[in-house]
């Protein structure tokens, strides 16, 4: 995680918004904005921070607005799943259900990467 974590609630759910780094091919880094909603928001919240390694599973969502008479948009990660610290030391998996349907027919072993 780059910085720290913001929460704040939107109507009755809390939503988490913090940034991580990714590795990318030879010394490229991709920051990237996360969004963690509802439950998973509230343990982000508690137990991550500036510095911790995260693996962040979830859904590329792009954001529209307008400022100042000019259109803006960026990409974040909608966060469905959060494993706090490294794999290989049995992280803790986080997962709730944030209102997101499965496609029907479709598994993760269709996907071709």
């Amino acid at each position: 995680m780059t910085r720290e974590p913001e929460s704040r609630a939107v109507g009755e759910h809390q939503v988490c918004r913090f940034s991580i780094a990714v590795n990318g091919y030879g010394e490229k880094v991709s920051f990237l904005d996360v969004e963690a909603w509802r439950k998973t928001a509230e343990i982000v919240q508690e137990y991550a921070g500036k510095g911790k390694l995260v693996t962040v599973v979830g859904q590329l969502e792009q954001q529209r607005w307008e400022q100042d008479g000019q259109k803006r948009s960026r990409v974040i990660v909608r966060a469905d799943r959060i494993e706090l610290g490294p794999k290989t030391t049995g992280a803790a998996s986080i997962t709730t259900d944030d209102g997101f349907d499965d496609v029907p027919g479709v598994s993760t072993a269709d996907v071709p990467f």
